[in-house]
């Protein structure tokens, strides 16, 4: 056999038995010999299988070695042990053998396996991938995961898209807090969005302005604080930059009533005023005559006409009220100043995503016993699933002593399917203008009040979570006047209580109580907190009643604020959208240019 020497590129490689191998050359490829185009060069092992490839490179196995570029190459596909082989050859839909292969496996038949890897339905990472699915949890946005998850990232990010340029930083005390620590309210004048859009924060009629604080600077995450200050000034708030978690977005904690008139304090009873007035808005108030009346309804399947079942929670002086009606002991219309009486009615449905049968109401009266009349506007039809509250109203500037007045069910059409189901939250309410002269409330109050305490426990010390109004009664739903010189901000809502308020006794956030419901259809009307209550009624007489009220100019953070004035400065999400983040400093360039900061 010659020896021959020379390179190149090989097309193939084909064993044509006893040891020997047929090499091709990819045409002109091949130099340093002469061979004619196309032609083979056959070489053949020695006895010990070495394959001379170069020619004549002792590597051994040449099946097995690297030089073989088709190594591992299956020409055939592994065969399953567990899956059968459907025959698709003649029909694409239905396999011709799928009947045989049914009979097989309820009989313990056998038949061809498929040629596919049982691997492809038995690994893990396979089944996870394709059949299992993989779940990542995380404890919030921004979070690394707990389990499964992506190494160091979040599994689900949260990024803002504007930042806040605020006009100033101030405490919150006494709302929240006292003289001792307190929150740091941040009064901001624009939200900017990464391409310069200024947003002014009011409270717009869709909450557009809103959404987009509270989206961008979520209550409980965090946010970074800096101050527009290059002179040093303040230089004492250094506590007050850098990162803080928010405690409120877009709120801001608004009085509702209190007593309070000084900081925490060692000493008891002192801190609070014993005497509090409320009035009706700004309107006159009459004698001390009180026609008021607040029922909420029990709850009733209405399924006949009738007059609507209520219970009375609160009922002024000169209101009476038996058997669901209601009247007067005194001529409204003739009192000193003429009483004018407002019925207000509002029903509710409690399973409003039901369709069935609906039910109409009116407020009806009933003059010197002529006979009930409707007086309400055209009769209101609660239907469930369609419509599932309505709202009555009607006035009288006659009202006497021989009038009556109800709520009345005058149909209940419908007759098969759910009926109306009446929600507790319903009520019958009468309002009068003006207001009744109820007098100073509290614990020294005077004629013709008697001294109570503000509030009252319903149960025991520690073991109950209910609390009631108790001289606050008389005067719930009208408006405190404010207590001079109590630092606290003017009072503009009027007093009643709802869930998510909050009450705070002794002048310490450690007796601070949340509202998690109200149960208006009990007399006095029950406030039901978060925790039991471990004060005596009198300790609760040092109390404030406040309310977080929607605010898109004011965000809260969790660190206190020291006394002092603050600069200008900006506040950024702890997760900022970077293309924003790096804008930052030509926006305000460009707002300080034309005058908007």
């Amino acid at each position: 056999m010659a020896n021959l020497k020379g390179t190149g590129i090989i097309k193939n490689i084909t064993p044509i038995g006893g040891g020997k191998y047929r090499i091709s050359f990819v045409e002109d490829t091949f130099t340093g010999i002469n061979i004619p185009n196309s032609q083979n060069i056959v070489y053949q092992t020695f006895t010990d299988s070495l394959v001379l490839m170069d020619p004549y490179i002792n590597t051994p196995n040449f099946t097995y070695s690297d030089f073989n570029a088709v190594i591992n190459n299956a020409l055939v596909p592994r065969q399953s042990e567990i899956f059968w082989d459907l025959d698709y050859s003649t029909n694409a839909i239905q396999a011709v053998n799928q009947q045989a292969i049914i009979t097989a496996s309820q009989q313990g038949g056998d038949l061809p396996k498929a040629f596919i890897q049982d691997y492809n339905y038995q690994s893990t990472p396979i089944l996870r991938r394709n059949y299992l699915g993989a779940k990542s949890t995380s404890p919030d946005f921004n979070e690394l995961s707990i389990e499964g998850g992506f190494g160091q990232l979040p599994v689900v990010q949260s990024e803002g898209y504007y930042f806040a340029f605020f006009n100033w930083v101030g405490g919150t005390s006494p709302e929240w807090g006292n003289e001792i620590a307190d929150r740091s309210a941040v009064n901001v004048r624009y939200y900017i969005g990464e391409d310069g859009n200024v947003i002014e924060p009011i409270n717009d009629s869709n909450g557009i302005n809103l959404s987009i604080v509270q989206q961008n600077f979520e209550q409980d995450s965090n946010a970074i604080l800096s101050f527009n200050d290059k002179g040093g000034t303040t230089s004492q708030f250094t506590n007050l930059e850098g990162k803080h978690k928010i405690f409120k977005s877009g709120q801001i904690p608004q009085p509702i009533a209190y007593s309070q008139t000084a900081s925490i304090s060692n000493t008891e009873p002192g801190g609070f005023i014993p005497i509090l007035s409320f009035v009706q808005g700004d309107q006159q108030e009459g004698a001390t005559n009180d026609f008021r009346l607040i029922a909420y309804a029990n709850s009733a399947i209405l399924q006949n006409v009738g007059t609507l079942s209520l219970n009375n929670q609160y009922l002024g002086t000169q209101g009476t009220f038996v058997a669901n009606v209601y009247g007067t002991s005194l001529a409204a219309s003739a009192t000193t100043l003429p009483t004018t009486l407002t019925f207000k009615a509002y029903i509710e449905d409690k399973i409003g995503s039901l369709n069935g049968s609906d039910a109409t109401f009116f407020i009806q009266k009933n003059t010197n016993g002529a006979g009930w009349v409707n007086v309400s506007q055209n009769g209101q039809v609660i239907t469930p699933g369609v419509t599932n509250a309505v709202l009555l109203t009607y006035s009288d500037q006659n009202s006497l002593t021989t009038d009556e007045y109800r709520v009345q069910v005058t149909d209940t059409n419908g007759g098969q399917g759910q009926f109306v189901d009446v929600s507790t939250n319903s009520y019958f309410k009468v309002i009068q203008t003006p207001p009744p002269g109820i007098g100073s409330v509290g614990p020294s109050a005077v004629a013709p009040n008697t001294p109570l305490n503000y509030w009252e426990l319903v149960g025991s010390v520690n073991q109950t979570k209910i609390i009631k109004p108790k001289a606050l009664l008389d005067v719930y739903g009208q408006r405190q006047e404010n207590v001079s010189g109590s630092g606290f901000n003017p009072i503009t809502f009027d007093f009643n209580v709802q869930v998510g308020d909050e009450i705070r006794f002794l002048g310490t956030e450690t007796q601070t109580y949340t509202v998690v419901e109200v149960k208006n259809n009990q007399s006095p009307p029950h406030i039901v907190f978060d925790r039991n209550v471990n004060l005596t009624n009198t300790q609760m007489n040092w109390f404030l009643h406040r309310r977080y009220v929607t605010d898109p100019s004011y965000l809260i953070l969790e660190v206190d604020k020291p006394s002092g004035g603050t600069s200008t400065g900006v506040l950024t999400p702890e997760y900022f959208y970077g293309e924003t983040e790096e804008k930052v400093d030509s926006i305000l360039k460009e707002l300080t240019r034309d005058n908007l900061i």
